[in-house]
C-alpha cells in the first residue's frame, strides 16, 4: 500500500476547505514528520523522504477524486437528508434522484467539489482519462 492513498482520502473528506486551500502543504508536512518518526520508531530500513510522498500523492490522485464523489457526499450529507437511504428507497429511480439533487445542492459539498476539480484540473489528473 502507499500512505499517499490514505493521505489523499483524508485530504479530499476530511478537511475543511479554508483549511485545504491555506494549509493543505502543511497538513503534508505534519503528515510526513509523524509518518517518519513512527517509521524510525519501528526501526524500518527505508524510510521514504518528504518529496517520494510528494510524488506519490501526485501520482495517486485519483484516489482522491474517487473520495470526492463516492465518500464526501455521505460525509458532508446533513441529517435531515441521511433519513431513509435504505437500499429499498434507494432502488426507487425518482426517489434516488430526488435526493441525489438534495445531497449534491449542499453549498458546502458543491464549494468543495468546485475547488478540488479545478485544483485535479490544474495538475493535469483529469486529463488521463
Amino acid at each position: 500500500g502507499s500512505p499517499a492513498c490514505d493521505l489523499n482520502f483524508f485530504l479530499n473528506t476530511s478537511v475543511r476547505l479554508n483549511v485545504l486551500k491555506d494549509r493543505r502543504d502543511d497538513l503534508i508536512n505534519v503528515y510526513y514528520k509523524t509518518f517518519k518518526e513512527t517509521l524510525e520508531f519501528l526501526h524500518y530500513a527505508n524510510i521514504p523522504t518528504l518529496e517520494d510522498l510528494k510524488y506519490e500523492l501526485r501520482a495517486r490522485e485519483l484516489y482522491g477524486l474517487f473520495a470526492l464523489f463516492g465518500f464526501l457526499p455521505i460525509v458532508t450529507m446533513p441529517k435531515e437528508l441521511s433519513h431513509d437511504s435504505s437500499i429499498e428507497s434507494l432502488v426507487d429511480a425518482e426517489a434516488s434522484r430526488a435526493k441525489y439533487k438534495k445531497v449534491f445542492a449542499q453549498e458546502r459539498l458543491q464549494a468543495l467539489l468546485k475547488y478540488a476539480l479545478k485544483r485535479l484540473d490544474d495538475l493535469g489528473v483529469l486529463d488521463e482519462f
